[in-house]
């Protein structure tokens, strides 16, 4: 949906006649007119005519047309024109999407987790999943913390949990009740 020369309202004339204005920073913005909305950025239109967008950072956002979304990260297109719920990026590589309540985590290309409740990412490899009402922690691909209430990190590789109504800590491999 990138369009260059195409003829698109300046910030000022975006917040003088369209309907909405947003502007994310300097040099980006978003402009609803007559129920579409157009994405801006330094002078670049990167998306026109559409039912909604969100701008993530520099040439990272999505759109919806239709019902439909796709997500742009930096020319490549990684959710493209699919019926979700919506799109969460975390980072380079990394997003997550909600279809019918059910979430999914893309981390670099690969699905890592599918068809959970919710979704947490933290960095690389380290995220959490909630399904059936329990929370499951992974790291670097090992499940650290399976089927617990509640798990709450505190910094990389220490993480607190609640288990039938009892606190933990974990740390560098070791549970100890709090």
């Amino acid at each position: 949906m990138t369009k260059e020369n195409k003829k698109f309202l300046t910030l000022q004339e975006a917040k003088e006649k369209a309907d909405y204005c947003d502007e994310y920073m300097k040099g980006v913005y978003n402009y609803e007119l007559d129920g579409k909305h157009t994405l801006i950025q330094r002078g670049v239109v990167l998306v026109d005519n559409a039912d909604w967008v969100r701008w993530f950072a520099a040439s990272v956002y999505y759109y919806r047309v239709d019902d439909k979304c796709t997500l742009i990260e930096r020319g490549k297109v990684l959710v493209d024109n699919i019926d979700v719920d919506w799109v969460e990026r975390y980072a380079t590589g990394v997003y997550s999407y909600e279809k019918d309540r059910k979430c999914t985590l893309i981390e670099n290309g690969e699905v890592v987790v599918d068809g959970v409740d919710n979704v947490w990412w933290w960095e690389s490899g380290v995220y959490k999943y909630k399904k059936d009402g329990k929370e499951t922690l992974i790291e670097n691909g090992k499940v650290l913390i399976d089927n617990v209430d509640f798990v709450w990190r505190e910094m990389s590789g220490v993480y607190r949990y609640e288990k039938d109504s009892k606190w933990f800590r974990f740390e560098n491999g070791i549970t100890t009740e709090i």
